[in-house]
């Protein structure tokens, strides 16, 4: 090779690296946490099942995804509503203490939750899913049921990462966890557990322009276009049934019940707290569902949330309560008395004198959470 090849060839190399470069930065647009749902969002969402028209789930850059005939397609109604955790003091001996992360929640059958909007224990079985976010993503807590199950909450080992922040192309993220519930507890007998294990995997594979259809008005339809990223979740969820005979912990007997392929895709676009498209396919890979966004109500954003900034811990607590900088303190009893205030800010208080019990706490004036006075 002379030396007017070898020049051509390290400039071609360079002008392929530039285009790539150029490809990747200009499709940066990147999802955060104050683009997830937030407590009192409403989405409206139509499903449809087994699409007959085709779906682009090519990876790369620079996609026009042009969805508009969905509206054409046979769908039914479907809706996220995600209430203040607050609206749960109404639920009699609800379990605060099982779910100190969560801030908002959805209620219903577990076949109602749509997009990134977590999973029930059973389809048939109705109660309170549990969700929150952070700087790190969007996560479910857990789920407290009261039809089907009882009254009894289902705990993640670790929260399930529903969607992770920040996000743009080619960034991946891996969960591994699971949940289990108790169907038959007795202390002197056998005890029965049901078991979903979730090893999943989160990808920015593409990136582009999508257009939907969306809800005008009550009978009129228009069409509205947004810069996405696309998020293909991949990975297996494996339901099991596990026998302890008390009280040897370790289970003597255990059965893997059933295993599903996870292969979706979620199209996320900035400021919209919800995926606009979710499409759910088969092994491989042929769509059998797709969620679009119809319509949406959303609380008025708070672009600096105080709990993002202003932290507390331990929860529960016994004798202090520790802040993450230093902060004036309101503690309130769920019968609305002040019952502690500092005049001027503080990094820690002490709460030995308080009672046993669910207490909410307020710094520097703002509502961020509740916690519990361990004995």
């Amino acid at each position: 090779m002379n030396n007017y090849q070898k020049y051509m060839k390290k400039n071609l190399f360079l002008f392929i690296a530039i285009l790539l470069l150029h490809n990747i930065l200009s499709s940066q647009i990147v999802i955060e946490q104050t683009d997830f749902a937030q407590p009192s969002d409403t989405f409206l969402l139509k499903v449809i099942k087994y699409p007959t028209m085709d779906f682009d789930l090519s990876t790369g850059g620079d996609k026009v995804w042009n969805y508009s005939s969905l509206n054409t397609q046979l769908s039914i109604n479907n809706f996220a509503c995600y209430a203040p955790k607050e609206k749960l003091d109404a639920v009699s001996n609800f379990p605060f203490e099982k779910f100190p992360f969560s801030q908002f929640f959805t209620y219903g059958p577990g076949y109602i939750y749509a997009g990134p909007g977590g999973v029930a224990p059973t389809e048939s079985n109705w109660g309170h899913m549990l969700f929150f976010k952070n700087e790190t993503g969007l996560y479910a807590e857990g789920f407290y049921s009261d039809y089907g199950l009882g009254y009894k909450p289902t705990l993640y080992n670790q929260p399930e990462m529903l969607m992770f922040a920040p996000a743009s192309y080619l960034d991946t993220k891996e969960y591994h966890g699971y949940w289990k519930v108790a169907i038959d507890y007795n202390p002197a007998d056998y005890d029965t557990t049901y078991r979903r294990n979730v090893d999943k995997k989160l990808e920015v594979d593409a990136w582009g322009t999508l257009t939907i259809p969306r809800q005008l008005g009550s009978f009129e339809t228009e069409y509205t276009t947004h810069e996405v990223i696309r998020v293909h979740e991949t990975g297996f969820s494996r339901d099991s049934i596990f026998i302890t005979y008390n009280p040897v912990p370790t289970p003597f007997f255990s059965y893997q019940i059933i295993c599903d392929t996870l292969n979706n895709y979620y199209f996320w676009a900035k400021e919209i707290r919800n995926p606009l498209l979710t499409i759910k396919c088969d092994p491989l890979g042929k769509v059998k569902e797709v969620n679009y966004l119809w319509g949406k109500n959303l609380l008025t954003v708070n672009k600096t949330p105080p709990t993002e900034h202003l932290k507390f811990f331990p929860n529960p607590a016994k004798d202090i309560l520790h802040f993450s900088t230093e902060t004036q303190v309101e503690i309130i009893d769920i019968q609305g008395r002040t019952l502690l205030k500092t005049e001027q800010s503080v990094k820690h208080i002490n709460i030995n004198n308080l009672k046993p019990g669910i207490y909410f706490i307020k710094l520097d004036g703002n509502s961020v959470g509740k916690f519990i006075k361990d004995l």
